[in-house]
Order: C-alpha cells, then structure tokens, then sequence
C-alpha cells in the first residue's frame, strides 16, 4: 500500500483579526516509487471541530483553506487526508499547526 504524509502550512503568522489567512495542507506519497500524486480530499480542522466541508486535492496533492473569521488567541489546525475510493494510497493526518490571531490594541 502506498503510506502518505500530510501537513499543513500557513502563508502568515500571526494574523490581526479580520484579516485573511491561507492554510494549504500538502499530501505527498512516502515511498520514492511509484506514479501519481494521491488524490482525494482534506478535512481542515479548526481547535479539534471541522473548519468547513473536505477540500479536494488539487493536482499538486495540495487543498487550501482560506479563513478571515479566526477569533483573537492561538489556534490549533489540522488536516485529515482521505483518499479516493477505490485509491492505492492510505489516509493521513498531519501535525499541529499553531496560529495566532492578535486583538487589535488601542
């Protein structure tokens, strides 16, 4: 079977509120052999709840969330890959990701 790796990379850390943030999870095969990028779809998860509906790969095995709704603290985010039916690859879930939102200061 064909063992994945999944993680989950923001494009800035941290945010204020209100301003937008891109997660992008990347899911890679992890044997050097064989064709094909995994395919299939991934869960975005917000503080342990889903953030959204599953996202499908894109060519590149990569799915992207775009959120301007964090609320002020430090998040937690996840991403949860599950393969197409019938697909040679294997799920995965990636580590923890922490993102901070900033209050605004006076």
């Amino acid at each position: 079977a064909n063992s994945t790796t999944t993680r989950v990379m923001d494009n800035k850390d941290p945010t204020k509120i209100e301003e937008p943030v891109i997660f992008t999870a990347t899911v890679a095969r992890t044997a050097r052999i064989g064709k094909g990028a995994p395919t299939g779809t991934v869960q975005f998860m917000l503080d342990g709840q889903r953030a959204g509906r599953p996202v499908r790969l894109n060519a590149q095995g990569q799915a992207i969330w775009r959120t301007a709704s964090l609320k002020p603290g430090t998040h937690e985010v996840t991403a949860s890959y599950t393969p197409t039916t019938g697909s040679a690859f294997l799920p995965s879930s990636s580590p923890i990701q922490t993102h901070t939102v900033r209050g605004e200061i006076d």
